[in-house]
C-alpha cells in the first residue's frame, strides 16, 4: 500500500548522506592516486599508502569535482559537442590541483589553460583508452583489471607533457 510520508523522508535523507559519504571517500582515493600517479609518472618510487594521504587537498577537490560536473552538464545541455568539448578541456583539473596545490577554480582554469591546442590528443587520448578498456572487458572482464591502471598512467603523461614537466630520460 502507502507508504507514509515520514518513511519517504527517511529513506531521502539517508540516500542523501550516503551519495555525499561516497562522493567523499571517491574524491578522496581520487586524489591520493593523482599523487601516486604524478610521483609514478615523474620515475619517483611512490608508496602505496600515498593514494590513501588525499586529504589535505580534500574539499578544494571536492569542490573543484562539483564544478566540473555543473559545467559539463551545462555543456551537454548545449547541444552535447559543448560538453564534450568541455570535459575534455577540464579532464585533467585534479592532476593540476594537486600538482599546483592550487584551489578549486584555479585548477579548473589551470586545466583549461594547459589543455588549449591539446584538446585533439585529449580526444584520442580517450578513445584509445576506451579501446583499451574495451578489450580488458571483452578478456572476461579480466582484462580490465590490467586496462584501468595502463589509461590512468597515460593520463598521468599526459598531464605532464601538456603541463610542460616531461623531461627527456638521461642516458645512463
Amino acid at each position: 500500500g502507502n507508504v507514509p510520508p515520514e518513511v519517504i523522508g527517511i529513506i531521502v535523507v539517508f540516500t542523501a548522506l550516503r551519495m555525499v559519504a561516497q562522493m567523499l571517500i571517491q574524491v578522496y582515493l581520487q586524489l591520493g592516486l593523482t599523487m601516486f600517479l604524478l610521483r609514478l609518472t615523474r620515475g619517483e618510487r611512490p608508496e602505496i599508502t600515498e593514494i590513501f594521504r588525499g586529504g589535505r587537498f580534500l574539499w578544494r577537490g571536492l569542490g573543484a569535482n562539483i564544478l566540473m560536473t555543473l559545467i559539463v552538464i551545462v555543456g551537454f545541455f548545449l547541444l552535447i559537442i559543448p560538453g564534450i568539448i568541455v570535459a575534455l578541456m577540464l579532464a585533467p583539473f585534479m592532476y593540476y590541483l594537486v600538482d599546483q596545490n592550487c584551489g578549486a577554480i584555479d585548477s579548473l582554469k589551470g586545466a583549461a589553460r594547459i589543455t588549449k591546442g591539446n584538446l585533439l590528443a585529449q580526444f584520442v587520448l580517450g578513445l584509445v583508452g576506451a579501446g583499451i578498456m574495451l578489450l580488458g572487458l571483452l578478456a572476461l572482464c579480466i582484462g580490465s583489471i590490467f586496462a584501468m591502471p595502463l589509461i590512468m598512467v597515460m593520463q598521468a603523461f599526459a598531464y605532464l607533457g601538456m603541463a610542460g614537466q616531461l623531461a627527456p630520460r638521461r642516458s645512463a
